[in-house]
């Protein structure tokens, strides 16, 4: 009795407390770089609308042309779960999820960064914690016109295929952004930041965007240790990344009035090899994916899919897998909202590993750099277990600060 009134009495201190805190004191980077509102760039923070999209597809350097302090943001997660197996040691306990500090904004004319460095509470050795390298993405833009057709063209140098999308389709960007019920199971959704990767972008048109960037993996000393620099990754990650793993991708994009689409595809290949086991794996992976978003500064509604093909060879049996992703949420004067998410993952070789679930997330933000979560996250298929898999099904809040 006595923790379970300790963790309701720190869930409600944590609302007590974001209540309380002034928008002033909770400016990001970006935010201060261009002197516009977190709302022109997002939805409910990390989503972007088109300034923000923009804002990234041009080397996160627009600025509102005064002097600025060196870049610099933090952000706090604090979370709470309520499982269905009320023998879970984690239920109903506040923990410290995780605490990131960034780089974010403009190094010189047409090159800028996002880097960020993140402690995780259970990302270490058995779920111990760890501080190290989170998504990096730092990149060149430029511009040029040619009889009368715009190009915006770049380089990027990033640590996760996808990382350098515009758009929340793919697994770096994939909503839910804490949380969820992580049914999905291909390499392109898989963990991030174990990569270097170095590839060029265009933009022709306002138009056809393209993208190709070449991975190594990052396992090793050196300079390119630094796209997965862990405090717990000694003894290096295992199984490895080999070779060169090359992400491509292509979209269309089109604004009518208030409402923006994109249609869009992208493919990656890989090779991993675990040294324990012996066993190297090749990966290949395709997807479609799509976004709709409907902004007019009051009402915003985002709606994104994406499928992704995805088939395993190498020393051990062939296994193809198929990931589906389908989300729309919609938020009121960026303050209130609601999501709902569908997940699904079959393995179609033997269907041993095949999951199902849906998210549904209640967002609050009392100002813009606070949001305040709550989902009901819901397992309808789990082979992966014994027994029925509602028995996955949680409660799940999450308090995220940015500053």
């Amino acid at each position: 009795m006595k923790k379970k009134f300790a963790a309701y009495a720190a869930g409600a201190a944590l609302l007590l407390v974001t209540a309380g805190v002034d928008s002033a004191y909770a400016i990001p980077s970006f935010a201060r770089q261009t002197g516009l509102s977190c709302s022109a760039c997002h939805t409910v923070f990390p989503e972007l609308t088109q300034v923000g999209r923009d804002f990234k597809l041009n080397g996160y350097t627009m600025t509102d042309g005064k002097k600025h302090m060196i870049p610099l943001a933090a952000m706090v997660q604090l979370d709470m779960t309520n499982f269905t197996n009320k023998s879970d040691p984690g239920n109903k306990v506040v923990n410290f999820a995780q605490g990131s500090v960034f780089y974010g904004g403009k190094i010189m004319n047409h090159l800028g960064a996002f880097a960020q460095f993140t402690y995780d509470n259970g990302g270490g050795p058995n779920g111990g914690p760890a501080f190290g390298t989170d998504l990096m993405d730092v990149r060149y833009a430029n511009s040029a016109n040619f009889n009368g057709s715009n190009l915006v063209y770049g380089v990027t140098v990033d640590n996760t295929p996808g990382v350098e999308d515009l758009w929340n389709t793919t697994g770096a960007w994939m909503e839910p952004f804490a949380g969820g019920v992580g049914a999905l199971q291909t390499q392109l959704n898989g963990p991030a930041n174990l990569m270097g990767g170095i590839g060029a972008y265009a933009l022709w048109n306002n138009l056809i965007y393209v993208d190709f960037t070449a991975y190594k993996g990052a396992n090793g000393q050196g300079l390119m240790k630094i796209f997965n620099w862990n405090t717990a990754s000694n003894p290096p990650v295992n199984p490895e990344t080999t070779g060169t793993s090359p992400y491509a991708r292509i979209a269309i994009r089109h604004t009518v009035g208030n409402n923006y689409f994109m249609l869009g595809g992208f493919v990656y290949n890989t090779q991993t090899n675990d040294t324990s086991a012996g066993v190297t794996t090749n990966y290949k992976d395709n997807a479609v994916d799509g976004e709709w978003q409907y902004t007019n500064g009051v009402h915003n509604i985002t709606a994104t899919a994406s499928h992704v093909w995805e088939k395993q060879t190498g020393t051990a049996a062939e296994v193809r897998l198929r990931d589906t992703n389908a989300k729309i949420g919609y938020t009121y004067n960026h303050k209130y909202g609601v999501s709902f998410d569908y997940q699904k993952s079959e393995n179609t070789t033997d269907h041993s590993t095949d999951m199902t679930g849906t998210t549904v997330e209640f967002d609050y933000l009392p100002t813009e750099k606070i949001r305040l979560s709550l989902q009901v996250n819901s397992y309808t298929k789990d082979a992966t277990i014994t027994g029925p898999a509602s028995q996955d099904n949680n409660y799940y809040l999450n308090a995220w600060f940015m500053f």
